[in-house]
Parts: structure tokens; sequence; C-alpha cells
């Protein structure tokens, strides 16, 4: 089950770090963020008040990148 407070991490550390990429046809924006064991992506559209998010989801599993993000 995916919690609020971890998708809202997720798109605040990919507006704080720069690291999302947008798509083309829509110009949402994607990213993710490891949290514990779990890694979450999330799929969204700033709004002028925060963001609407299009589709998130988890798994269990780590992704190795030359800086890391986990906390």
């Amino acid at each position: 089950m995916l919690l609020e407070p971890e998708i809202a991490r997720v798109v605040e550390h990919c507006e704080r770090s720069g690291r999302k990429i947008q798509h083309e046809e829509t110009g949402n924006f994607s990213g993710h963020l490891q949290i514990g064991n779990l890694t979450y992506w999330a799929e969204y559209r700033p709004t002028e008040d925060g963001f609407v998010l299009v589709k998130a989801y988890s798994h269990r599993m780590s992704i190795d990148e030359a800086t890391s993000d986990r906390k």
C-alpha cells in the first residue's frame, strides 16, 4: 500500500534535486526515491498549490546509482 507521505517525499526529492524526467507528450514529471528497502516512483504535474499525482508505485528493490539518495 502506498502512503501519501512517502509519495510526497519522492516529489519533494525530485523537485529539490532536479533528478526527474519530463514526458514530452504530457509535460508530466517522473522520478524515484529509495526509502528503506522500497523504491518509490511517482509521475506528477506541478501546480501553484503543490502537485497533482498522476500515478505512483513501489517495488522492494534498490537501484545502484553513482550517487545514493538512500535514507
